[in-house]
């Protein structure tokens, strides 16, 4: 019989492949198919999304935001797994931790180990949708934090697309200084961001107001006072 030469890189090969029916080193000791998916906030898959188990690269997901391969432990063992988001996205949390288990379907086939990942966007699209008419169809600055980022038209109407962080506050200002006449001055809005881009919407009616009519004063006039000739005084 000639005997067959295994390199070392082919054994752990065989290894992992028999380690995924049978037990390895001890009978507590298993390799299990681990399926990993990963998505953005509002539930879409994501790609580029890089994962470890206990310091080791498993891989990345796909354009599907999937990732199957496999871990090996003891059963029972605990495995922290981390990733790094990609280019314009962030951990929701820091790491997640499972506990390795041997589960058994049909036809004793050992079920994949599964766990889902979160990615949020580092910044959000806003939508800002201002309609603020005024009688002297004046158009006015529209400020986001202090700086001016759009203008509305005669109608009063303005669009102004944001980028804004998650969970932040929008501070939301019609700057009115080039009609000082009209009411409110300088009104303002205040928005309170989520984990999802949104549709900020500034409505606002401007008014002139009417000055008061000014009083007008009668003017009465007296008849004079009858003169009577003036007689002469006797001297004494």
């Amino acid at each position: 019989m000639t005997p067959i030469r295994i390199t070392a890189a082919r054994l752990s090969v065989i290894l992992v492949l028999l380690c995924g029916s049978y037990a390895c080193q001890d009978d507590n000791t298993i390799v299990v198919p681990l399926e990993l998916s990963a998505q953005d906030s509002e539930g879409h898959p994501l790609g580029e999304v890089q994962v470890w188990a206990n310091g080791k690269a498993l891989g990345e997901t796909n354009d599907e935001g999937l990732l199957s391969t496999r871990i090996g432990g003891t059963i029972g063992k605990q495995v922290t797994l981390t990733r790094t988001c990609p280019q314009g996205y962030e951990a929701a949390d820091q790491s997640r931790t499972l506990r390795i288990s041997d589960t058994r379907g049909a036809n004793n086939k050992r079920r994949a180990m599964q766990l889902r990942f979160e990615c949020r966007a580092s910044e959000l699209l806003a939508a800002l949708v201002v309609r603020a008419p005024n009688p002297m169809n004046e158009p006015m600055a529209i400020m986001v934090a202090g700086e001016v980022v759009g203008q509305t038209d005669a109608d009063g109407v303005g669009h102004v697309l944001l980028r804004v962080p998650p969970a932040s506050t929008v501070r939301v200002e019609l700057d009115t200084t080039s009609a000082p006449e009209l009411l409110p001055h300088n009104p303002v809005r205040t928005f309170q961001m989520h984990d999802k881009g949104e549709i900020l919407r500034f409505d606002q009616v401007l008014t002139k107001p009417v000055p008061p009519a000014k009083k007008r004063h009668r003017v009465i006039s007296h008849a004079p006072e009858p003169t009577h000739p003036k007689l002469p005084m006797r001297i004494r």
